[in-house]
């Protein structure tokens, strides 16, 4: 479904309708920008001002509309948060942030996933950057296990035609 705002700007929404205090996230190829929803076509993230997106020193908790947001991304609730706060209370816990810097922004350690879901479940992760750890974890193991098995193998053709 594509919804149609008010600056004419279309942008896929979610199966269901949004609901205040849902930690929604705008899927981009690479990356999900997170955010809480507020209600009223208003969501809380933890961004950096329109057109310096690449300064990370400049990011802060804004409120922005749903259009601001998704920038015509697609759309999705997450679904897996804990829900640790009521909708009201999540809402309450962003929105007391806004204008405050919440610290250096970090992709690894302190993002807009931090951010949101810190604020629906008390918890301060991202689900990202653990998926890209643990891609890396594997990845290093398979390398260590082929770099060994081909030594191993090599060892042991050395070892026959001696």
């Amino acid at each position: 479904m594509t919804k149609k705002n008010d600056k004419s700007e279309k942008f896929p929404m979610p199966r269901r309708p949004l609901k205040k205090g849902d930690v929604i996230f705008a899927q981009d190829t690479l990356y999900r920008h997170y955010g809480i929803y507020e209600g009223d076509g208003k969501v809380i993230d933890f961004s950096a001002s329109k057109g310096h997106e690449t300064d990370a020193s400049d990011a802060c908790i804004r409120e922005k509309s749903l259009s601001a947001f998704a920038k015509g991304r697609p759309l999705v609730i997450d679904g897996s948060v804990e829900e640790n706060f009521s909708p009201t209370e999540t809402v309450r816990r962003a929105r007391s942030q806004i204008g405050k810097k919440k610290g250096e922004y970090n992709l690894a350690t302190n993002n807009c996933e931090h951010f949101a879901r810190e604020c629906k479940s008390g918890k301060a992760e991202s689900k990202q950057v653990q998926k890209v750890v643990t891609g890396a974890v594997a990845a290093a193991g398979v390398l260590i296990a082929s770099t060994v098995a081909i030594a191993l193998a090599k060892k042991k053709s050395e070892e026959s035609e001696t």
